[in-house]
């Protein structure tokens, strides 16, 4: 999963962002079919199996969401290790391009790129 600044001094030992990581698996998965470059998709689905081995709150009784370990914005430690719903939507989005691409294909449409 990667860190909420990939040029933060700490890295890669910083904290961690969820969203970015579904955000990134996403383009990803299009860059894989865009380019013709199956190594994006594979890598696209390491992104996507470790956020769900790492970041669901499945165990937790109060989460609101389905991802944790968002961050917002670290700098001014305002959402930092929260969930945030556009991670929710990235993360749910690359499952569904994983498991379901001719679906999302005629969705998205990447035929004329």
């Amino acid at each position: 999963m990667p860190v909420w600044d990939y040029l933060a001094p700490q890295a890669p030992h910083d904290i961690k962002d969820s969203s970015a990581g579904a955000v990134m698996a996403c383009g990803l998965l299009d860059l894989a079919k865009v380019a013709n470059r199956p190594q994006y998709r594979e890598a696209a689905i390491r992104i996507l199996t470790a956020l769900c081995d790492t970041c669901l709150t499945t165990k937790s009784t109060r989460a609101e969401a389905i991802v944790a370990r968002g961050t917002r914005n670290r700098r001014a430690e305002d959402g930092v290790e929260v969930s945030l719903p556009y991670g929710d939507y990235y993360l749910l989005e690359g499952i569904l391009r994983v498991l379901m691409p001719k679906e999302i294909d005629k969705a998205i449409d990447l035929s004329s790129v």
